[in-house]
């Protein structure tokens, strides 16, 4: 990525965009069994089309429109691959001022998942472990 869109990218994510460690549960088999993941995320949300699709060039993903309650249209792009989101974070990071920190912890936890990915037989320590770090987020960056 080029150093003006490196910078472009920050200052986007630094105000309309975000950063996120998400929990996420989803219901799997026919036994309704409920398994509880996390979701690492960077997005960002805006009125102008133009601005939201860059934005989504720039990281690789789709723009979707958002309906508001005055029927008025704005758009949204987000990006959840680990290790797409964990690039990009380190491609803008020095550039980052507000959502620095946010940033900073998510690399952390990216690479630590993406070293320790476990196996399905260390779920439950996996989860306890993912847990964790989503709790340390929450209290971090609330």
């Amino acid at each position: 990525m080029e150093l003006e869109d490196r910078v472009w990218l920050a200052c986007a994510i630094d105000t309309d965009g975000w950063i996120s460690l998400k929990r996420q549960k989803q219901t799997r088999g026919n036994k309704g069994k409920v398994y509880t993941y996390y979701c690492t995320a960077i997005g960002f949300h805006n009125n102008n089309r133009e601005i939201v699709e860059k934005f989504a060039k720039l990281i690789d993903a789709k723009v979707h429109p958002n309906r508001g309650k005055k029927r008025r249209i704005s758009w949204t792009t987000v990006k959840t691959s680990r290790e797409k989101v964990t690039k990009i974070l380190e491609e803008v990071l020095e550039y980052l001022i507000v959502k620095r920190a946010r940033a900073e912890y998510l690399i952390a936890y990216n690479r630590f998942r993406l070293n320790n990915p476990g196996d399905h037989s260390d779920r439950t320590t996996r989860v306890i472990k993912d847990r964790d770090w989503w709790e340390k987020f929450r209290q971090l960056f609330p």
